[in-house]
């Protein structure tokens, strides 16, 4: 099984990007084949709103979104982590988000995205409100819908400030419990037939 992981942060080396490469060493402990994607190192440019992907199903602008796609298409697991931005996914995410159209119709819910693809949605933020984080949970998972991507789970962080507040015990203990919880789905998941 393939994980890719999504850093929706502007800081490649921030918390965020911190958290995954936790999560993602785990998963190699468990031999799970995991790449991470950094969004900063990407450039991807606004849409336009032109609704000419509508016909094409391509989008006629020139950057890397879709270098991005052709690599979420190889996964059987996404994982999507933001850190909150006034409330928010990131602005680089966002556009992201927004440059999806060529591969769903948000109005007929069709999608061209490879089917059975599963997914996680991930926030993380420095203040203590964990509602805050929540509203961006059901962003990424509004994302995935569209897609035909299935949620699997989501997991929030607070009280996020720099890198070394992912250290304390509690935060070890709870990154751990998840990743063991999510892993041993993953194999469940393996080893039950599809029905679809």
């Amino acid at each position: 099984m393939k994980i890719v992981m999504l850093n929706g942060s502007a800081r490649k080396n921030g918390s965020t990007n911190a958290l995954l490469t936790m999560i993602a060493d785990h998963f190699k402990q468990s031999k799970f084949e995991c790449d991470l994607i950094n969004i900063s190192d990407y450039k991807i440019n606004y849409c336009l709103g032109c609704q000419e992907c509508k016909e094409t199903k391509e989008c006629k602008q020139i950057d890397d979104v879709k270098i991005i796609y052709e690599i979420l298409k190889t996964a059987d697991l996404i994982i999507v982590a933001t850190p909150s931005y006034w409330g928010s996914v990131t602005g680089q995410l966002k556009v992201f988000f927004d440059r999806s159209l060529p591969y769903c119709d948000t109005i007929d819910g069709s999608s061209s995205f490879p089917k059975h693809k599963r997914a996680i949605s991930i926030s993380i933020r420095a203040g203590a409100g964990k509602a805050e984080n929540m509203e961006i949970i059901k962003s990424v998972e509004h994302y995935f819908s569209h897609l035909g991507i299935t949620p699997i789970g989501n997991i929030t962080f607070e009280n996020i400030r720099i890198n070394t507040d992912l250290n304390s015990v509690s935060m070890r203990e709870k990154i751990y419990t998840f990743t063991e919880e999510l892993i041993s789905l993953l194999h469940n998941m393996n080893s039950t037939p599809r029905k679809d």
